[in-house]
């Protein structure tokens, strides 16, 4: 909703589950600008997505920016989060109108 508020023209595409999104990211004929991944999803979590993505990323030499989302403040996330070079934003939710403004800035 607040990208929405941000900007209207921005196109959303959301997704209950990272393997959803995996699996439109392997068949993508448009592929998005930013990826906003929340940390602790169900099956999947971020980790294990970045991972299979990484590979679809490189297999189509494409490599959108991954912003991290969680409500976890714990440094071992933001530590794993730095060893990607896919991630561009580390976020802690609740997220801001200003902090997602700077975000789609970046």
């Amino acid at each position: 909703m607040l990208i929405e508020k941000f900007d209207s023209n921005i196109e959303i595409t959301c997704f209950e589950h990272a393997e959803e999104a995996i699996l439109k990211l392997a068949n993508y004929n448009s592929w998005p600008e930013v990826i906003y991944l929340d940390i602790n999803m169900p099956v999947m979590n971020a980790w294990d997505f970045l991972n299979a993505a990484g590979e679809i990323f490189r297999e189509y030499n494409n490599q959108p920016k991954i912003h991290i989302l969680t409500s976890s403040s714990n440094p071992k996330d933001r530590d794993l989060a730095r060893g990607y070079s896919e991630v561009s934003v580390y976020l802690v939710k609740p997220l801001n109108e200003l902090a997602l403004e700077e975000t789609l800035r970046k």
